[in-house]
């Protein structure tokens, strides 16, 4: 791919060439540019870099397009659909789900449908996690726990119209590669622990709702004891 002023995108990436934060600006004008702008840092080098990663003009490029991407999921696949929350709605444009997922998937990340991760499993399909998120009727001010914390994305998502979120992961490998993208991608307020999700966590209870991405045959007593009074 060339993009404008005969720079080879492909080359650029893989110069790790950063570009400045006059030149990013320029380029990404109009694009959600607070958030962007609100996770730019720069690296030791002084390379700008964005949600971790030095910006060049590839990946400007295909930032744009992830943007784009997200906008069409959340109209045709989300609001389309009547998932009506207006917060949830925004969560879904602010969180990158190409970053929940292997890079060979990225391109994939805005089709409505499961992808591979690792230990043998998926990434929830966006549809099910809003339609699962909306039913909680979350206002803000809530302390939510999830059990399967997967590669992290429904919790970014929780992360972004709850005020607290516990995660609870079996696979030490998921948990581990969840907290790192997490925390790089600026989640404060998600929290990620390692264990069997049907014992809940005890120790931060009680919880204004429960979300159990695995379902078992009954709701397990441990999480139905954690849930606060008037809890979903």
């Amino acid at each position: 791919a060339v993009l404008s002023g005969g720079v080879n995108a492909q080359d650029d990436l893989d110069s790790g060439r950063g570009v400045d934060p006059e030149t990013f600006a320029a380029l990404y004008a109009g694009l959600a540019i607070d958030e962007v702008k609100a996770k730019l840092e720069k690296d030791d080098n002084g390379r700008l870099t964005y949600n971790g990663k030095v910006v060049t003009l590839y990946s400007i490029s295909r930032l744009k397009h992830m943007f784009a991407e997200r906008e069409r999921l959340v109209e045709l696949q989300l609001a389309a659909r009547g998932i009506a929350d207006a917060g949830l709605l925004q969560a879904f444009r602010e969180v990158p789900r190409e970053e929940f997922v292997g890079e060979e998937l990225a391109e994939f990340a805005y089709e409505d449908t499961p992808l591979p991760i690792e230990c043998g499993q998926t990434i929830s399909q966006p549809y099910v996690v809003a339609l699962t998120i909306e039913a909680l009727d979350l206002r803000g001010g809530e302390r939510v726990l999830e059990i399967g914390t997967g590669s992290g994305y429904a919790a970014a998502i929780l992360g972004r119209v709850a005020s607290q979120v516990y995660t609870v992961e079996r696979h030490e490998a998921l948990a581990d590669s969840a907290h790192e993208r997490l925390a790089r991608l600026g989640y404060r307020n998600v929290q990620v622990f390692i264990g069997d999700g049907f014992d809940g966590r005890p120790k931060a209870a009680p919880f204004d709702a429960i979300v159990v991405t695995a379902a078992p045959d009954a709701i397990p007593p441990p999480l139905l004891e954690q849930l606060a009074v008037g809890g979903r």
